[in-house]
């Protein structure tokens, strides 16, 4: 099953910018909702997002950020979101591409004995 993206406390979000820098964007959501965007490098720095929502679901923000934007979303984790260019060879990149968080030991080191 794949991750759902959870807020912090599960609420909506109201944002009123105009030409804000599209990476202050995201700094912005993160710091309202808990959740955490990972940019691609290829995330352009000069992008300009304009948006005005009053209380709207977090995922529904982010896609309006996203489609001005031509960038697409893949959520890693319930508050985990990579983000990057909305074009076919990222898409490739990342659309198989699945992220396990885990911590395994490491396993003991062989012996060898010579019979």
């Amino acid at each position: 099953m794949a991750p759902r993206l959870k807020t912090r406390d599960n609420h909506k979000v109201t944002l009123q910018l105009r030409d804000a820098p599209t990476k202050m964007v995201f700094e912005v959501l993160s710091r309202e909702t808990g959740i955490n965007f990972i940019l691609d490098k290829d995330v352009k720095s000069d992008g300009k997002t304009t948006i005005f929502v009053q209380d709207v679901p977090v995922e529904q923000a982010i896609d309006l950020v996203l489609d001005q934007n031509a960038l697409a979303r893949q959520i890693l984790a319930d508050n985990m979101v990579l983000i990057y260019p909305n074009i076919a060879a990222k898409q490739k990149d990342y659309e198989q591409q699945i992220v396990v968080l885990s911590i395994s030991p490491t396993p003991p080191p062989r012996t060898w004995r010579r019979c």
